[in-house]
């Protein structure tokens, strides 16, 4: 078994810090013209491994440049860990139906209808595009000895709402999801050994490939064209079987100790092609018709508000 090199170990944080940095977020919005409202996405149920996500709602046909993350410290970083999220009004309740998104708490603004309506195809959708986005991630980060561990943990427990989608109640997977909350409940107080959290890692990963490979076979998964290459160096290509390629060639294993790193300078050498099971949608199905606004959503967002995640799937298609 390949031994790991764990980065980004939780630091706990208190969660008042939670709450001063989604005040100065809130100041730093409230006041422009074209806020409609701000709300936050999601709960913080262990300060210090809880990542803070967070919406801005503007006024349509409207701008903003103002870039949040180059505003606040590096130890109010460990709190947002990546960019806020934006979405013009008019686009606001769809995204939430396209994307399942949830668990909205109002800070700022006036309070939108927030109520998904259910889907059975887009739920689908969604819960395997998460889960095939952690498989190739961590994939990457196996192959390379380098795993981010707080990264895990918060995907980890993303994995256990896709799971609710396709209500999966039982087998390996679902055990090994609920051992990593169990994991994140007691973390600060009993941290796992380093030979435990390898296991556990391993095994996840394992379990996630088996799952995949066969909630693939049945069909029902979309990608919009027959050949996705992502920001993180690798591609995925359709085919009727679910495995992978590799070329180039590997950096001897000391560059791993630059950390981090060493993952984007390993592409540098090599790339990986995914060949997985998948069909493009008919056109303006449920699904067709997710994917054009998705692109929409991507345009406008790197048009008008470059600094702001677009509400969108998990997988960086576009």
């Amino acid at each position: 078994m390949k031994k790991l090199k764990i980065l980004n170990h939780p630091q706990f944080i208190e969660r008042s810090e939670y709450n001063k940095l989604k005040d100065k977020i809130v100041s730093r919005f409230k006041n422009l013209p074209n806020i409609e409202s701000i709300y936050q996405m999601g709960s913080v149920r262990e300060p210090g491994i809880s990542d803070l996500d967070v919406i801005c709602v503007f006024k349509d046909e409207s701008n903003c440049n103002i870039n949040m993350r180059s505003e606040i410290s590096d130890e109010e970083k460990k709190i947002l860990t990546h960019s806020l999220f934006g979405i013009e009004k008019r686009y606001f309740k769809q995204a939430l139906n396209y994307n399942l998104a949830s668990n909205l708490n109002l800070l700022h603004g006036e309070d939108l209808e927030t109520l998904t309506i259910a889907n059975k195809n887009i739920e689908r959708q969604v819960a395997l595009e998460y889960m095939l986005r952690m498989y190739l991630s961590l994939s990457e980060q196996i192959f390379y000895g380098l795993v981010k561990l707080r990264s895990f943990l918060l995907l980890g427990k993303a994995i256990k709402f896709d799971l609710d989608l396709l209500n999966v109640t039982e087998g390996e997977l679902f055990d090994l999801v609920n051992k990593i909350l169990s994991f994140r409940s007691i973390w600060f107080t009993d941290i796992p050994s380093q030979k435990v959290l390898e296991d556990l890692i391993f095994s996840f990963q394992n379990e996630l490939d088996l799952f995949l490979q066969k909630e693939l076979k049945k069909g029902s998964f979309f990608l919009p064209t027959e050949k996705i290459c992502f920001p993180e160096g690798y591609c995925v290509e359709k085919s009727t079987r679910f495995e992978y390629f590799r070329k180039g060639f590997v950096l001897p294993s000391f560059f791993k100790l630059i950390g981090k790193k060493y993952i984007n300078l390993q592409r540098r050498f090599g790339s990986v092609n995914y060949l997985i099971p998948f069909s493009i949608p008919a056109k303006n199905s449920d699904i067709d018709q997710r994917f054009h606004f998705g692109k929409k959503l991507y345009e406008i967002n790197k048009e008008n508000y470059p600094y702001f995640l677009p509400l969108n799937s998990s997988l960086s298609i576009f």
